[in-house]
C-alpha cells in the first residue's frame, strides 16, 4: 500500500512537471529570443523602442516611459496586454579607431599608436582624451598613460585610461651639456636626437626650422638649462644685453646728478631686466636694469633736477662713490 501511494504521488508531480514546462516553453522561447531592447541617452522614447519591438507601435511615437537605466542595469517595462519587457542602455566596447579619434595630440606632425585600452562594455556615448590627461612619462620613453572619459550623458561620464606611443617623423634638439641662464647657445653643446613623449608634449624644437636648427645659434637660454633637457621656445631668449661677467656701464641719475661707472654683472640679462651688479671701484653690490648692450641704469630718490646734468667721467666716479 506504502508503495503503490508513493508511486501515484510521483506520476502526479511527473504529469504536473511536463505540463508547466509544456505550457510555459513558448514563453520562455519569446523572451529568449526577443532578449532586452536597447536605448541611449536619459529618457525610454516609444519611437526609439518601437524599431527594436513592434508591440510599441501602438503607442505614441512620442510617448515617455520613464528613465533609462544605469549602465550594467535593467528596467522592466509593463505593456498594456499585460506583457513585459526588459530594458537595459544599449553598451559596447570601446574601439581603437574611436579613441585614436578622440585623442587631443599636442601639435601638428604628431601620431599616436594605441598601446593599450580598456575592453569592458561600456554605455553608448562621445570620447573624450584632453591633453590635459597626459601623465609624464619615464625619461626617454615614447609611451604614456593618457586619462580620458566616456560621457553618455551630459554630465555623466565614465572614466577611461589608454596607453599611448607618441611619434613625430623629425628630431628634436635638446642640450648636451649644462647651460646658464643667459649663456648663448654654442653649436657644441646642442644635439638632434629622436624624439621622445617628453619632448613631443613639451614641443621641442626641430632641427632646420626658422626657430631651431640653425636659428637657435645668437640665442641665449632664458634660464638654466640641464643637460639633456629638450629646447623649446620658451627656454630660449634672444641674445643677452649684458653677460655675465663681462665689464658694462651703468648710468646713475639722482635728481640732478647723473653718475657714469663700470661695474661687473654677475648674471646675463636681456632689456628690462633687473640684475645684480658689482661696483668695480666698491666692491657694492647691487641691483640694476639692462637698458642696452652692455649699458644699464639706475635710479636713485633725490631732489628734481633743474637742468640737464652733465655726466660725469667714470675715471672721476671710480674713485670716491658710493651707494647712498
Amino acid at each position: 500500500m506504502r508503495w503503490s501511494t508513493r508511486c501515484v504521488w510521483a506520476l502526479w508531480i511527473a504529469v504536473f512537471a511536463g505540463s508547466y514546462l509544456l505550457l510555459g516553453a513558448p514563453t520562455l522561447r519569446s523572451e529568449t529570443a526577443r532578449g532586452c531592447l536597447k536605448a541611449s541617452g536619459s529618457r525610454l522614447v516609444a519611437a526609439e523602442l518601437a524599431g527594436q519591438d513592434e508591440r510599441f507601435l501602438a503607442m505614441p511615437p512620442g510617448a515617455d516611459l520613464g528613465y533609462v537605466p544605469e549602465p550594467g542595469e535593467r528596467r522592466t517595462l509593463a505593456l498594456p496586454s499585460g506583457e513585459s519587457v526588459c530594458v537595459e542602455r544599449e553598451s559596447r566596447a570601446p574601439e581603437e579607431d574611436g579613441i585614436l579619434a578622440a585623442l587631443e595630440l599636442p601639435g601638428p606632425g604628431v601620431s599616436a599608436i594605441l598601446l593599450d585600452f580598456p575592453r569592458a562594455v561600456l554605455p553608448v556615448g562621445t570620447l573624450r582624451f584632453p591633453a590635459s590627461g597626459v601623465s609624464p612619462p619615464a625619461r626617454g620613453s615614447d609611451a604614456v598613460l593618457w586619462r580620458g572619459s566616456l560621457e553618455y550623458e551630459p554630465g555623466r561620464t565614465v572614466a577611461l585610461w589608454a596607453r599611448v606611443r607618441l611619434m613625430r617623423e623629425t628630431r628634436c634638439l635638446r642640450a648636451v651639456a649644462d647651460l646658464a641662464r643667459g649663456e648663448i647657445l654654442p653649436p657644441a653643446k646642442v644635439e638632434s636626437a629622436v624624439c621622445d613623449a617628453a619632448a613631443i608634449l613639451a614641443g621641442a624644437l626641430e632641427p632646420g626650422t626658422s626657430r631651431g636648427g640653425q636659428g637657435f645659434i645668437g640665442r641665449a637660454a632664458a634660464r638654466a638649462i640641464r643637460k639633456g633637457e629638450w629646447l623649446t621656445e620658451a627656454l630660449l631668449a634672444e641674445a643677452a644685453m649684458v653677460i655675465a661677467r663681462r665689464e658694462a656701464t651703468l648710468e646713475l641719475q639722482s635728481g640732478g646728478v647723473r653718475l657714469v661707472l663700470p661695474v661687473m654683472p654677475e648674471e646675463s640679462g636681456q632689456a628690462g631686466d633687473r640684475i645684480w651688479v658689482r661696483n668695480l671701484a666698491t666692491r657694492e653690490r647691487f641691483q640694476a636694469k639692462v637698458a642696452g648692450p652692455d649699458r644699464l641704469t639706475l635710479s636713485l630718490p633725490g631732489r628734481e633736477r633743474t637742468q640737464e646734468a652733465p655726466a660725469v667721467a667714470s675715471v672721476e666716479a671710480r674713485s670716491g662713490w658710493r651707494i647712498p
